[in-house]
């Protein structure tokens, strides 16, 4: 609101905020004018969060919502992204709810990925496609992340954003030319002008596989985030990744505008969640402290994440996946399409091992447990299916000299998808081992 590269000790004023403070908050802000400044004691935080909650407002009211009806009214999807990377209030007034990763703010490695205000941006706008009914949601991705970006790390954020449910992509950009000082507005150049163009429809069909599951399918979730404008929390939700529980962020406003409890869960839109977490260190104040007050003795679940997570949070929850030992970077999600469950299904696994293969060895591959039953290829060559234990095979027709790739597909059973009391270990336990038989073995 205050301009590209505006004053970072400046505040936005427009005329008439006064009295729309006044007749929004029910109070005066000129007495606390200080406290945008400042720190002006107790008050401060409140006149703050009034402040920009005000300013957000009158912003739908005199841009986003007058936007909005004028596409409506001419057929056209508005769509774009807001200034902030968790700004969420505005996106309810886009027909494709956006938000856009550029400046190498998410990236493979480091933290960032789930700490800190961009590792809320997938969420931010798919949450508000879920709540709102939107067949899509959107991410302007890659801008500015410089000549270095490579296609595997394309296709890591591009996995980053289709699991947390963006289902529309705007791969920043395709220039016309390069040249001269072309060469560095906002690089790279993802088409013609890179060496990878002959090869990028790879890509493409890739994405538009994804992005086609996540289009007119349904979310299965059962818990949701209270959110804010500015305000999306990240610490829970870390922890929800990294033990594969799915989440939507629930704004503060639709709280207490919107949804309601049936039958112990929270109605927002089609949505229905059994779990809400208030990932927030002091208790919420002001009209959605009340609100939660009534959310509990309507008998839904509220659970408040102070400090660092741990499984209390999630405590009686019915979990869709347990994996032992933790694996912290698998991401999870339930949808369903066409009738068809996408979770129960088949795992698949990938490793590459070296073998100095000996002349006249014979060598087994041994995959320890599995459950329920497996397909594996060594080296590009299908070995036949097991059902039954042993899940061996001879493998010394496909086995190499130098590098291996193993590639094992395990499926579950039907009954983890069809009754609930009798669920079956699904997945590849092992331990999984390259036997030279007839003499030492190895791991």
């Amino acid at each position: 609101m205050l301009g590209r590269g505006g004053r970072r000790d400046l505040r936005p004023w427009t005329t008439g905020l006064v009295a729309y403070f006044q007749q929004r908050r029910g109070y005066s802000l000129l007495p606390l004018l200080p406290a945008l400044f400042v720190d002006v004691g107790e008050k401060t935080p409140g006149a703050r969060y009034d402040f920009q909650l005000t300013l957000a407002e009158r912003l739908d009211e005199a841009y986003y919502r007058q936007l909005s009806a004028w596409c409506d009214q001419h057929g056209i999807a508005l769509t774009g992204h807001p200034a902030g990377a968790t700004e969420i209030y505005p996106l309810r007034y886009f027909q494709t709810p956006g938000q856009d990763i550029v400046w190498r703010g998410v990236v493979p490695e480091g933290h960032r990925a789930l700490e800190g205000t961009n590792s809320a941006i997938g969420k931010c706008s798919s949450s508000v496609a879920r709540h709102d009914g939107r067949r899509f949601n959107s991410n302007e991705v890659y801008g500015a992340y410089g000549w270095q970006l490579t296609m595997e790390e394309m296709k890591w954020l591009a996995d980053w954003l289709m699991v947390r449910g963006v289902n529309r992509l705007y791969p920043h950009a395709f220039y016309y030319s390069i040249r001269d000082y072309r060469v560095n507005e906002r690089p790279p150049d993802l088409g013609p002008n890179n060496l990878w163009w002959p090869h990028y429809r790879l890509f493409a069909d890739y994405t538009a596989r994804l992005c086609g599951l996540l289009t007119d399918s349904r979310q299965v979730c059962d818990v949701a985030i209270l959110a804010g404008n500015h305000d999306l929390p990240w610490r829970a939700a870390k922890w929800l990744y990294q033990h594969q529980i799915d989440f939507n962020y629930v704004e503060d406003w639709r709280l207490i505008l919107t949804a309601d409890v049936a039958d112990g869960s929270l109605r927002v839109g089609p949505m229905a969640y059994s779990l809400l977490i208030v990932d927030q260190d002091g208790p919420p104040a002001g009209p959605i402290g009340k609100r939660l007050e009534e959310l509990l003795s309507a008998g839904l679940t509220v659970r408040h994440c102070r400090g660092e997570p741990d499984a209390g949070l999630v405590a009686g929850l019915a979990r869709d996946v347990l994996v032992e030992p933790e694996v912290p970077d698998l991401r999870f999600v339930h949808l369903v399409k066409n009738g068809i469950h996408f979770y129960t299904g088949t795992l698949r696994y990938r490793t590459t091992f070296a073998l100095s293969r000996k002349t006249g060895s014979r060598y087994e591959l041994d995959l320890g447990q599995v459950g329920d039953f497996v397909v594996a290829r060594l080296n590009g060559q299908e070995l036949p299916a097991r059902f039954w234990r042993p899940f061996s095979w001879d493998v010394t027709p496909a086995a190499r000299d130098g590098e291996n790739e193993l590639v094992v597909e395990v499926t579950n059973s039907l009954v983890n998808r069809y009754d609930a009391k009798i669920r079956r270990p699904s997945g590849l336990f092992g331990p999984v081992q390259l036997r030279e038989t007839g003499s030492q073995s190895a791991k």
